[in-house]
């Protein structure tokens, strides 16, 4: 899968800055038309460590009108959330209706972790993506855009990455332990991930895998996902008969009271009866 993340992709500062130019006017024009509708935008921006993915959310915020975007980012959960269902956490942040947000991180996270360091099996591991799915896919038939954005390195560029940061000092404090202990692990997260976004990468939540060794590409090729989706939801929103959607049936509602029969009486005087019965 991430094999054709690994071929190079690169552009130059020059096409670079005329492509951006054109894509910064289309996206914006679309994130104003989307304020006028019912939809909402979710952007999942996660990958690799080292990937980018923070550097990713900062563009979104320089070309898109940060008044109807939002950067949510997720990291251990709280002591409040985990007493709260697995998904809470995640529902509260999303954006209303006309707007926008970008997780960095995101319900794929956690799962995908655990599953690396063997913390859960591979059954309870496939259980958290089948719920993943169930939740995306009530996201989409509420209305929701949903852009899933994965940013690759190959093993060999992520470990160049963290060691030219390290060099820095100014850019050191980027590069974590656990960020070390993921390149050691590459091989494992990689095929981990390998499962999540195969089973994952379903109609209306498709994952974009996204070569992030040049970072003029990633983020370009970044936008140009985004600008895809959205505008494809924007046709579909104002298609002929889009408007309204008809009620699904419902099944009648039976309990014991639907099955009594109240047409029977009781013959004779009931007041009598009962104090028989009662002695």
């Amino acid at each position: 899968m991430f094999e054709s993340a690994e071929v190079g992709c690169s552009v130059d500062k020059k096409e670079y800055g005329k492509c951006v130019a054109t894509l910064r006017t289309r996206i914006l024009k679309a994130q104003h038309r989307l304020a006028e509708t019912d939809l909402r935008l979710v952007i999942l921006v996660g990958g690799v460590e080292g990937g980018g993915k923070t550097e990713v959310a900062r563009r979104f915020l320089d070309w898109l009108d940060p008044r109807g975007l939002r950067v949510e980012a997720y990291g251990e959960p709280s002591d409040e959330e985990d007493e709260r269902p697995e998904y809470w956490r995640y529902w509260r942040t999303l954006p209303a209706a006309g707007s926008g947000a970008v997780l960095v991180g995101s319900w794929y996270t956690r799962p995908i972790v655990r599953r690396t360091f063997k913390e859960i099996g591979a059954g309870d591991f496939d259980q958290a993506l089948d719920r993943a799915i169930a939740f995306e896919s009530m996201l989409v038939r509420e209305k929701t855009v949903l852009v899933k954005l994965w940013l690759h390195l190959s093993e060999k560029e992520q470990k160049r990455r963290f060691k030219e940061l390290e060099s820095d000092r100014d850019t050191a404090w980027r590069v974590t332990k656990q960020d070390w202990d993921f390149s050691r692990k590459y091989d494992r997260f990689r095929e981990v991930c390998e499962r999540a976004l195969s089973k994952t990468s379903v109609a209306g939540a498709a994952w974009s895998v996204i070569e992030a060794t040049d970072r003029r590409y990633r983020d370009l090729t970044a936008g140009e996902a985004v600008l895809a989706a959205l505008e494809a939801a924007l046709v579909r929103a104002s298609a002929p008969g889009s408007k309204h959607v008809p009620d699904r049936a419902k099944p009648p509602k039976i309990s014991v009271l639907s099955r009594l029969d109240l047409t029977k009486r009781l013959e004779g005087d009931y007041s009598k009866k009962f104090d028989k019965q009662q002695t």
